[in-house]
């Protein structure tokens, strides 16, 4: 049975409620242990995290065994799909061009948020060997995986079967941006968001979406673990604002339609037409389709279908009710607060 739009709102409040739940229990315990923060035991309290969204997503896709548009396999064989392979090739460029892209629009907005008194919650100082492997597990492992499943799996598939592509990639990047409760890196998260929502539209897969996740956190690892964050912050908070500002207005415009025209490449509309033997009593959306696709009957009995513009745009299930919409609205709501509460507390209203 095709996912619906209510069971993917569903899945994603009950993660939202599971996420809060877990992170409360796990910061209370860790307090009470070790009198305040402690890296480790709060690395791991986030794995379990991350692993507890990617339950939820398999609990309740397997109840009832919906069926994801999205396929968890990617054939990149270059004698079959050579474009999955470039795809895959060029996942870490895209997430670089991605975070480029963003960086200056984050950084305006973080910038402004502190211009009003707002002070970014503290990082994860990750001093020791054991911390930096759990460190890294935890940013390019976990997060990319269970994240990926959870919003782009649970959340957008049903989002897109009812909906269409283009509200499912906004709404779901507006989801993905909000659950992470930082304020200071709300815009990135929006913007990769949209990124990684395309990919899977485009490629019809989850597994690319992991890959650009996983790079992306990757090169943000970096950044804030090298001499690099140092030499970047040195160099916004010199006396040449004018250079600062028109550096990450560069970077943006021309890594943004960097990042425009290589998606354009990469996704170049090309509808594969399948030729089948048909005569009158033969259901040929049966054989090939779950639903009805774009057919063209030819006038020796076959028919064509264009197999790409029938996943570009799933047809929407009216015969479904709003209530999806007001779950949906429920897990926003949550994270909407919790987000209002993370940004008060950066403003020192909470001690």
């Amino acid at each position: 049975m095709k996912i619906s739009a209510q069971k993917s709102s569903i899945i994603f409040l009950v993660g939202v409620v599971v996420f809060l739940a877990i992170n409360f229990i796990a910061s209370s315990i860790i307090s009470s242990v070790h009198g305040g923060r402690h890296t480790q035991s709060e690395i791991i309290a986030s794995i379990f995290i991350q692993v507890s969204l990617l339950a939820v997503f398999f609990i309740f896709t397997k109840v009832g065994k919906s069926k994801l548009p999205y396929s968890f396999k990617f054939d990149v064989n270059p004698t079959r799909n050579k474009n999955n392979l470039i795809i895959i090739l060029l996942t870490p460029v895209i997430a670089l061009f991605s975070l480029l892209a963003f960086y200056g629009p984050t950084l305006g907005f973080e910038l402004l948020l502190q211009s009003m008194g707002y002070s970014p919650p503290p990082t994860l100082e990750m001093n020791t060997a054991a911390e930096m492997v759990l460190g890294v597990l935890l940013i390019v492992v976990f997060a990319a995986v269970c994240e990926e499943f959870f919003i782009r799996g649970g959340l957008m598939s049903g989002l897109h079967n009812k909906y269409g592509a283009k509200y499912a990639v906004i709404v779901t990047a507006f989801a993905f941006s909000l659950m992470h409760m930082n304020p200071s890196q709300t815009v990135f998260q929006f913007g990769l968001g949209i990124v990684i929502g395309i990919l899977v539209i485009r490629t019809m897969s989850i597994l690319p979406a992991i890959l650009l996740h996983a790079f992306s956190n990757s090169y943000a690892l970096i950044i804030y673990n090298t001499s690099i964050a140092q030499g970047l912050e040195n160099f916004i908070l010199g006396d040449r604002t004018w250079l600062v500002v028109l550096t990450f207005i560069t970077l943006s415009l021309v890594f943004g339609a960097g990042l425009f025209f290589l998606f354009k490449y990469l996704f170049k509309s090309k509808p594969e037409t399948i030729k089948i033997e048909t005569d009158d009593k033969t259901d040929i959306s049966k054989k090939v389709f779950s639903e009805p696709p774009n057919v063209t009957p030819a006038k020796d009995g076959t028919t064509f279908i264009t197999k790409e513009k029938f996943h570009q745009k799933p047809s929407v299930a009216s015969s479904e009710s709003g209530a999806d919409r007001l779950i949906f609205y429920a897990g926003i709501a949550i994270c909407g607060f919790m987000w209002l509460i993370s940004l008060l507390m950066g403003f020192g209203m909470f001690g």
